[in-house]
């Protein structure tokens, strides 16, 4: 569970830096956008923000689960890997 909370984090960063580009452009070069577009740009900029925060409380809280009940338990695969 915490690694698909961490896939999806993954995820999420790279689109909000994919949009830290496009924000730059919008910057330099305001006239080449519409408002409509930069509206846009900064709704998914707010979305992808609180997508990250709560998988990032997801991810601490799962954690913290863990490490309070004990439960951490690791698949052989993982125990052998740089075997």
């Amino acid at each position: 569970m915490i690694g698909e909370l961490i896939e999806k984090l993954t995820i999420a960063n790279i689109k909000l830096f994919g949009l830290c580009d496009k924000k730059a452009n919008i910057a330099k070069n305001p006239g080449d956008y519409s408002k409509g577009e930069m509206a846009e740009v900064m709704r998914k900029d707010i979305e992808l923000c609180k997508q990250r925060a709560n998988l990032k409380n997801a991810i601490d809280n799962k954690i913290s689960q863990a490490i309070m009940t004990g439960d951490v338990s690791v698949t052989n695969e993982v125990k052998s890997y740089g075997s």
